[in-house]
């Protein structure tokens, strides 16, 4: 069985509260394509299974560009896009994380509105645990889309009968 499901405008990214920090309500947030800089992502991906499926492997792909310029992933600089990341959550804990723009990768050095960039998340079975998939992208980042693609194996016969 595979799951594919994409998020971007006109969708209003939904997010489950519960999974992010509670300190993050106070967070300053948009929508995809959100244009103005100091503002978070968050969004929830849900899904059904059949009864008797196992999580085998799966993606989030996030599709961005910066709203501001910037100079890689270690950046210190107030308005530089550079100290970007991306996170997924699950019960207020955080299940992974990592920067959107590398110092390791060409352009060291980037422009507002460059790209769009494209970052590929491998998902664990705990990040997809009760069919649902939470992560944010931090915050001088403009999110065009988000993809989730899951592949699970079905046992068709039997499950779950006496």
């Amino acid at each position: 069985m595979t799951i594919t499901e994409t998020h971007q405008l006109p969708y209003v990214s939904r997010h489950n509260p519960a999974d992010f920090p509670a300190s993050w309500s106070s967070y300053a947030l948009t929508g995809y394509n959100g244009t103005l800089p100091n503002k978070f992502l968050l969004d929830t991906f849900a899904w059904k299974t059949r009864p008797c499926c196992q999580f085998i492997s799966g993606t989030l792909t996030i599709y961005y560009q910066p709203i501001q310029g910037g100079h890689g992933d270690n950046s210190s600089q107030a308005g530089d896009a550079g100290n970007d990341s991306w996170f997924i959550y699950k019960n207020g804990v955080q299940q992974a994380s990592g920067f959107l723009y590398s110092t390791t990768t060409p352009p060291y050095k980037f422009a507002a509105g460059s790209g769009p960039y494209t970052k590929v998340i491998n998902l664990t079975a705990a990040m997809v645990d009760c069919n649902q998939l939470s992560f944010g992208v931090q915050d001088d980042t403009k999110v065009i889309s988000a993809k989730i693609n899951l592949t699970y194996c079905c046992v068709n016969e039997g499950c779950g009968k006496n």
